[in-house]
């Protein structure tokens, strides 16, 4: 899991800003979503903080039912109390909800693991998902962060965006993050956000996620402010990156659509969609 870079102390009012706060909420953020479990050490570690700092906000969480010690009484993972603080997202009623029955029914067609994604800052954010029937799979947890350039969602979603935010993202990648992009300079860019633009989707493959493809759609409002998009990922076994569109573009595109109608019956009763 990603998570997102401290603010600049440009940015920062320094009499209002907590240190403390952003520590513990870099603590929360180690877990990978449940996923693992942690050590002092390895959190220390991992966020480069001084142990003595970790033990304390780890025992307080810990305290407090949002943490707890595994058998070996050395490693930590999240308790499903984490969840309260989602709440407000997942409520009856919500967005999720409504959106929900048009990722299962996309699943159900493709037989993929089907997502509705947004975008925030140089990452996509997974907000909901559904799994795969199938046994072998690509699978996601809701709150999972990957960065966005590299990705379909993220391309689908930049493509119908401002050029220069796109651009900015490019020219703030490193060497790393490079290395996963498929497209070398902003010309090159351009000229695949104009061919995703014309074919409605983007695809991408990665063969170090167990050879998966990837196929989304952007989600638009009437007036075409892109509001997230529809993500379908596959295995390459079932799904050849040369044949993803063919394959996965109509049913795809059809929901994304449907979600745009439910983003935007819930703009017109005064919901936010954004």
């Amino acid at each position: 899991m990603t998570t997102r870079n401290a603010p600049s102390q440009d940015e920062l009012d320094t009499r209002l800003y907590m240190a403390s706060v952003e520590r513990t909420m870099r603590i929360l953020a180690a877990f990978d979503n449940g996923l693992g479990s942690r050590t002092l050490a390895d959190i220390a570690k991992q966020l480069d903080l001084g142990r003595s700092a970790v033990q304390r906000i780890v025992y307080t969480l810990e305290k407090l039912g949002y943490l707890e010690r595994e058998a070996d009484q050395r490693h930590y993972r999240l308790t499903l109390k984490i969840l309260d603080l989602s709440s407000g997202l997942t409520s009856t009623g919500s967005l999720m909800r409504l959106i929900q029955p048009v990722l299962q029914d996309l699943a159900d067609e493709t037989g993929e693991t089907s997502s509705w994604v947004k975008l925030d800052g140089d990452e996509i954010v997974i907000q909901q998902t559904v799994r795969s029937k199938h046994l072998g799979h690509v699978s996601f947890a809701p709150g999972q962060r990957f960065a966005a350039l590299p990705s379909s969602s993220g391309q689908a979603i930049l493509a119908k965006g401002d050029p220069k935010v796109a651009e900015s993202l490019l020219a703030a990648a490193g060497p790393a993050l490079r290395t996963r992009i498929a497209f070398a300079d902003a010309a090159e860019m351009a000229a695949r956000f104009a061919e995703i633009r014309a074919q409605g989707v983007a695809t991408t493959a990665k063969e170090e996620d167990l050879f998966s493809v990837s196929i989304s759609a952007p989600v638009l409002s009437s007036s075409g402010v892109v509001l997230g998009a529809l993500n379908v990922s596959a295995l390459e076994s079932r799904v050849p990156h040369t044949r993803i569109s063919e394959q996965l573009g109509a049913p795809i595109q059809a929901a994304a659509a449907r979600v745009a109608k439910i983003l935007e019956h819930q703009a017109a009763v005064g919901v936010n969609a954004l």
